[in-house]
């Protein structure tokens, strides 16, 4: 086994030695890993993780593209906090909803100008928030916190006519 961090987000995870990190994020199969530390801990580790994040460089001249698949809140929250991070994240309702709101606001912005000169086929929102039989939250806290955004997301994706 051996320890990596992951270049996209700062998370450091351990992997077998048969596989290279990117195996994670392009898997033919499920590969076991376990993750030891996520880049969000505290209030101050996510003022720094949002300077990652800049609307404004969606790629210019864009042609040919059929669809396009981003992470939902759920999914994105995780890759910050990890999933236990994100559990016990939940008794600070106020901070999960700013970085719910951000990520929200992100994608909208980063949309904007792709639907402007882009006609999708098809537009994917990713959420893997259910294991096995059962989902990792609350009917309600989808509701609450998961609704908002993809409304929000197919509303506009409509408008630009994607079906």
């Amino acid at each position: 086994m051996k320890l990596e961090e992951n270049p996209e987000g700062g998370a450091i995870v351990e992997v077998s030695d048969r596989y290279e990190f990117s195996y994670l994020r392009s898997a033919k199969d499920f590969v076991t890993r376990k993750w030891y530390k996520f880049p969000v801990e505290t209030r101050k580790d996510w003022k720094e993780m949002k300077k990652r994040y800049d609307s404004e460089q969606a790629p210019g001249g864009l042609r040919g593209v059929v669809e396009l698949g981003f992470h939902g809140p759920f999914w994105q929250l995780r890759e910050w906090l990890g999933f236990e991070g994100l559990c016990m994240m939940m008794d600070a309702l106020e901070f999960v909803s700013e970085m719910v709101d951000f990520w929200t606001e992100f994608v909208y912005r980063t949309l904007e100008p792709i639907l402007e000169r882009v006609e999708l086929d098809c537009v994917t929102i990713s959420e893997d928030m259910t294991c096995k039989n059962h989902s990792m939250i609350s009917p309600d806290m989808v509701r609450k916190f998961l609704f908002p955004a993809y409304r929000r997301w197919v509303r506009r994706s409509r408008r630009a006519g994607a079906p």
